[in-house]
């Protein structure tokens, strides 16, 4: 019987001897699939070779998280753990295993990856937001494969899954506007995060496109912190309310709708409120809160998706993509129009 080398599987395959060689020692420079093909030629034709563990360090992601987002708020607990349960049944029905790394506030200052990041044996890294844009180009500086989860920056070298902000706070300010709301407040904190710039900049959108004026200046509150004191405190100083509110995110709005009924305003008979995310927190309030809902296994499929790509593909152009979200329609907006 003729001896197997590694020239055989190469031939037998249209491949290079080299390639070959590279998938028989678990070395970089080719993609997953196509060392998948070489190994199983060579367990076909017998061939002898040292098995290493690299389909172990192929099934196992590193995700990543500021540990603030799985403390905190309802909201974030509810927002962000759902992505996570999400991403994790997507990657478990392929066999692969993905492992939580929080990150803490000292680690993120002092540029520290946690301990347990072993980057030999990580295939791919899924990070969630909230992390420093310095933190985040230390954890693509060690060169897996990275997928980025709702967060971008200029000049960032790996690959991002986005809500189109801009465009779901149009249609929600566009709502609002059409059931004759011209007053219409903005609150958020622009600097916690690009996607509530972006959402302002829909909220501006929506009046550019109606040709409408854009509201007073003291009704667009653009640093507010996600607190109770901090939202009644604004709120309270203001001279008067707006029509309606668009509240960035589902803590924001849930702390607008505590004031609003704390003071005895009715919603939406007296003021209408909206927000984005449909976290739980817009189902719990009486009534229901008008928002742009984003399909969560969306996102934990497309980032699982998009790493499966990165892997494949190391050295094609990285990419955002943008998921589109859908506004939901509830009973907290008021058609002042027909008064």
């Amino acid at each position: 019987m003729k001896k197997v080398t590694m020239q055989t599987i190469a031939d037998e395959l249209g491949l290079s001897k080299n390639a070959v060689s590279i998938a028989l020692r678990g070395a970089d420079g080719i993609s997953n699939s196509t060392r998948e093909t070489i190994l199983k030629k060579a367990d076909e034709l017998g061939y002898s070779y040292k098995k290493n563990d690299s389909s172990d360090i192929k099934k196992n992601i590193a995700f990543v998280a500021s540990d603030h987002i799985f403390s905190s708020s309802l909201l974030n607990r509810s927002f962000f753990s759902h992505i996570y349960i999400c991403l994790k049944e997507e990657t478990e029905k392929l066999g692969w295993e993905i492992r939580l790394h929080s990150i803490t506030h000292a680690q993120i200052q002092q540029k520290q990856l946690p301990a347990q990041l072993d980057t030999s044996k990580v295939g791919g890294i899924i990070i969630l937001s909230h992390l420093t844009d310095e933190y985040i180009d230390l954890i693509i500086n060690t060169k897996i494969p990275t997928v980025i989860i709702d967060h971008h920056y200029p000049g960032m070298q790996a690959d991002s899954i986005l809500t189109n902000n801009r465009f779901g706070a149009y249609s929600i300010i566009d709502h609002l506007i059409n059931n004759g709301h011209t007053k219409i407040g903005f609150l958020g904190n622009i600097d916690h995060s690009p996607s509530y710039q972006e959402r302002l900049e829909g909220y501006y959108l929506a009046f550019k496109k109606a040709d409408l004026p854009f509201p007073e200046a003291l009704f667009i509150k653009t640093d507010i912190i996600e607190s109770d004191e901090a939202v009644d405190n604004y709120l309270k100083s203001l001279p008067e309310l707006p029509t309606a509110w668009f509240c960035v995110n589902d803590g924001l709005m849930f702390y607008t709708y505590s004031y609003l009924q704390k003071n005895g305003l009715s919603i939406p008979n007296d003021i209408s409120l909206t927000c984005y995310d449909n976290g739980d927190l817009s189902r719990l309030t009486n009534p229901n809160i008008t928002t742009m809902d984003v399909d969560l296994h969306n996102y934990g499929r497309s980032a699982f998706q998009q790493l499966l790509w990165r892997i494949d593909n190391p050295n094609e152009t990285y990419r955002e993509i943008l998921l589109p979200s859908t506004l939901l329609k509830r009973e907290s907006v008021a058609n002042i129009a027909i008064k």
